[in-house]
């Protein structure tokens, strides 16, 4: 039987302690467990979370909301529900969530996408398929092993006295999953050594340090790639997240706004155009930009790509992971404004959603990547979700964190069965 008997749920809780939801699908195969990651920055074509706004609870981030949606809106309507077809799965929640702009401002992405999850690790396991290699015929892709991106440094909203989010190191070329693993375990000692282990680590994982500008970050940060012996090996990923700093009016960025002890400096759009210009410039490691500009700062991103050609353009906070955004990027009037579509499970909030944006950037030969997101849990579901999509690129976080950890040692069983 491929039907729901039974859903439960309760609070468990993210990288940042803070209480989010855990649901468990009941069929006659099993139990299948999913927790929703939580996120810190949005959009507004992002899915939005349900929080209790309740100060005195978890300071308002607690999600006993969200777990009486599941219990008395989502758990009667599924029960008896059959989980073959993700999709009628994925269209039941819509439903039951009932907003006009599919953002599931009723019951909550961390309602929606957990349930989503499960629903479809129930489905793969009644068809006896190790769920990477369902989520693959579900997308119409190819599965492969990704290159894992780990952040080493991180700054903005992850942590840090900068406005770039993460420092993300990654292979260059494609080599073996353990060869990657064993360059950044090198990188990361040579790291502590030199800080000599006086430290903090962020809630992605990454290393917070004092150095307050990115210029003086990827200075300590190439040293560190050298000192290891890995300068030509891995590359540099520079996570910029600008939604967070930019004026959405004006176009224009904060880049001081996370180091307090800096005065206020905001700069417009053709000035980070010179300064990402300059920053690739002096550091050739760096391969790619996540997010350079707000998401609808389309003319400075334009202009960015084309003066920095040999260094990739990638987008999440610009896609939303939205299939329909897919094609309005890709074909902006200014010309493409992203070379990779960066996936984000939060985003749209129901897995069949993803799948449709993966399979649409394949229909245009645009390829993808998959990221985790800044509250992240035990859940290893996105890892599943990166090889099966066939992802460039799994911006894993830092692996100086459990909840990080886990999504590796996932990708370390599924290369078996690759």
């Amino acid at each position: 039987m491929s039907k729901i008997t039974n859903i439960a749920t309760r609070a468990i809780y993210d990288a940042r302690g803070q209480p989010t939801p855990e649901v468990e699908i009941q069929t006659a195969c099993g139990t299948f467990r999913a927790s929703a990651p939580s996120q810190s920055s949005f959009s507004r074509h992002d899915c939005v979370e349900l929080k209790d706004n309740e100060p005195r609870s978890w300071g308002g981030r607690g999600s006993q909301k969200c777990i009486d949606a599941i219990r008395t809106r989502i758990r009667p309507v599924l029960t008896g529900f059959d989980i073959q077809d993700i999709n009628e799965v994925d269209k039941k929640l819509k439903e039951i969530d009932e907003s006009p702009d599919g953002r599931m401002g009723t019951i909550g992405t961390n309602a929606s996408l957990p349930i989503s999850m499960a629903c479809i690790q129930a489905s793969a396991a009644y068809n006896r398929t190790p769920l990477f290699k369902y989520i693959s015929k579900l997308a119409n892709t190819k599965a492969k092993m990704p290159n894992p991106c780990f952040s080493l440094v991180s700054g903005g909203l992850s942590g840090g006295l900068t406005f770039v989010k993460d420092y993300y190191i990654t292979a260059i070329g494609q080599i073996p999953l353990q060869d990657q693993l064993q360059n950044y375990s090198l990188l990361q000692q040579e790291v502590r050594k030199q800080l000599q282990n006086k430290t903090t680590i962020s809630h992605t994982g990454g290393f917070m340090i004092a150095q307050d500008t990115v210029e003086e970050v990827l200075k300590v940060l190439t040293g560190w790639i050298k000192s290891a012996g890995l300068d030509g090996k891995v590359g540099i990923i520079l996570d910029c997240a600008a939604n967070d700093i930019a004026d959405p009016k004006q176009f224009t960025y904060e880049v001081t706004k996370f180091n307090p002890d800096k005065p206020k400096q905001v700069i417009s759009g053709a000035q980070m155009i010179e300064k990402y210009v300059n920053l690739c410039t002096a550091n050739p490691a760096i391969i790619a930009i996540i997010d350079p500009f707000y998401y609808e700062d389309f003319g400075n991103c334009a202009e960015l790509i084309s003066k920095v050609k040999k260094v990739q353009v990638f987008g999440q906070q610009m896609f939303s992971s939205r299939v329909d955004r897919v094609p309005y990027f890709i074909k902006h009037d200014r010309g493409q404004l992203a070379s990779n579509v960066v996936i984000q499970m939060t985003s749209v909030g129901l897995i069949s959603e993803v799948i449709k944006t993966a399979r649409k950037a394949k229909e245009m030969n645009i390829p993808i990547s998959v990221t985790t997101s800044n509250g992240e849990t035990e859940d290893v579901f996105v890892a599943h979700l990166a090889v099966g999509l066939g992802a460039d690129y799994f911006f894993v976080g830092g692996m100086q964190r459990s909840d990080r950890i886990e999504k590796v040692n996932e990708l370390a069983r599924i290369a078996e069965l690759l």
